[in-house]
């Protein structure tokens, strides 16, 4: 391991340790949300950048902040790429701060966060090891995590009592350093590898600490998917073959050892993991025939160690994903019968909900027809003259009829199919290089979202408007 250290005799109240691998998009980022902390950045914390082998230039921004803050921040450079749980065990080895952090390299934390969460862990000094926060997808996805709790005030959680208020991310917790020590992060394991760290902190005094809303944990979904946990999940035979028994067997252990008994609390955070699992299709092109009945064998293994109760109570799964899990506990397998149901309830209740927006939209559009407005009057307040209409549907024929008798200029329309569809102006797939226009009006009211995502990766860089806008705007 080669090591660019500079020499510290500082003392800290919070050390960040940041593994750090080919994110030099998000690191400046997640860095400059540390150093904007209210407890303030040179006086209270420690920042440990530990570059697992990045090919891209993350290690130089690595060294720019090294370099700015040479008194605070610590950069660590591995020799070989060794994955996360060794970095962070690397990166916790220089730690000086009496609370450590355990950040990835593209989330981020509110200002406020460090201040209140060390404050609360030294007045509950006693009682607790760990104190965290909820959490906030942001990027790809957003809103609020699953797991996340109703806190009106900070608190405290005994696992005994509130056993359903699981923890499954380390990053988004402050811990003792002292404890973080104790109970290092596995190795072997490459996949919940932070669950497994966190619980295993809760499980020595059975209690943390949880605040209110004002702190935020900010997750990052990328839109690329080009996170550790993307490129492994159902893409891989550890997937299937390691990482769920490693992650069992950890707080299984670990509960025995620290309460004599496998805790409530983590009966139901394993329940949490494993109806994932009930919830999607085996990768076939992934495992052999054999290596698919090991997998059955897992999951059944677990299901065994888990009392009827956690499995009828878990949360975050549908009722059938509760009874199927419940059966194959007992040796009946439905899984295959529940996926084509729901698959089936799905698709139905997908046409159901488009044809309830197309329907509604239809309504205001005649709406607007009876009451002598026309929808061209968007376009000329806009200054939109050039226009192209995505969708060739029933309503993106109305839509064409509509443009066709006014001044406005419909330049090309775009649709998937447009190899099938005859018309007097030019069509184009979304996929196609796109003539500029003024705007592009969707009609596919549905999947706007997912359409305008779709041809602003084309670059297309002018504007996208969904009919209902325009039909909202003309209101």
């Amino acid at each position: 391991m080669s090591v660019i250290v500079p020499v510290m005799d500082k003392t800290f109240k919070i050390s960040t340790i940041i593994p750090v691998y080919n994110t030099e998009k998000y690191l400046s980022e997640t860095v400059e949300c540390i150093l904007r902390q209210s407890i303030g950045f040179e006086e209270n914390i420690q920042l440990i950048l530990v570059n697992d082998c990045s090919t891209d230039n993350s290690g130089i921004l690595c060294e720019k902040y090294r370099v700015q803050y040479p008194e605070n921040v610590k950069y660590i450079k591995l020799e070989k790429n060794s994955g996360v749980s060794v970095a962070r065990n690397t990166g916790l080895k220089y730690a000086v701060g009496k609370y450590v952090n355990f950040l990835d390299s593209d989330d981020m934390w509110s200002d406020n966060a460090y201040q209140r969460m060390a404050d609360f862990l030294e007045e509950n000094d006693n009682e607790i090891d760990a104190v965290s926060s909820n959490v906030w997808y942001f990027e790809a996805r957003e809103g609020s995590h699953p797991l996340n709790q109703n806190v009106v005030e900070d608190r405290i959680i005994d696992i005994d009592q509130d056993y359903r208020a699981i923890r499954s991310l380390g990053s988004n917790c402050l811990v003792k350093r002292d404890a973080a020590e104790k109970f290092p992060f596995n190795e072997k394991q490459k996949c919940w590898e932070d669950s497994a760290f966190i619980n295993t902190i809760i499980l020595n005094k059975k209690k943390y600490g949880m605040l209110t809303e004002d702190v935020k944990f900010y997750y990052r979904v990328r839109k690329d998917q080009s996170s550790a946990s993307n490129q492994l999940y159902g893409k891989a035979k550890r997937y299937y073959l390691e990482d769920l028994t490693l992650l069992f067997d950890g707080i299984y252990e670990q509960s025995m050892k620290y309460c004599g008994y496998f805790a409530p609390m983590c009966q139901y955070f394993i329940m949490n993991a494993v109806q994932v699992r009930f919830q999607e299709e085996v990768n076939k092109a992934v495992l052999e025939e054999n290596e698919i009945k090991e997998y059955e064998n897992i999951l059944k293994g677990i299901l065994e160690r888990i009392d009827d109760k956690y499995i009828r109570e878990i949360a975050y799964a549908d009722e059938l994903t509760r009874k199927v899990m419940l059966a194959y506990k007992y040796g009946i397998d439905l899984r295959e019968d529940i996926l084509k149901l729901k698959k089936e309830r799905d698709s139905a209740n997908f046409r159901l909900n488009r044809t309830k927006k197309n329907n509604k939209l239809l309504t205001r559009w005649i709406r607007e027809i009876h009451s002598g407005k026309k929808l061209s009057r968007f376009f000329e307040e806009k200054g939109y003259r050039k226009i192209a209409v995505y969708g060739v549907s029933d309503i993106g024929k109305l839509l064409i009829e509509e443009l066709t008798d006014t001044e406005n200029e419909l330049c090309y329309v775009i649709d998937r199919n447009a190899d099938r569809i005859s018309a007097e102006i030019p069509v184009y797939k979304p996929t196609d290089k796109l003539p500029a226009v003024d705007v592009i009006v969707v009609t596919a009211v549905y999947f706007f979202e997912d359409i305008y995502h779709t041809l602003r990766r084309n670059g297309i860089e002018f504007p996208i408007v969904s009919l209902n806008d325009v039909l909202e705007d003309s209101e």
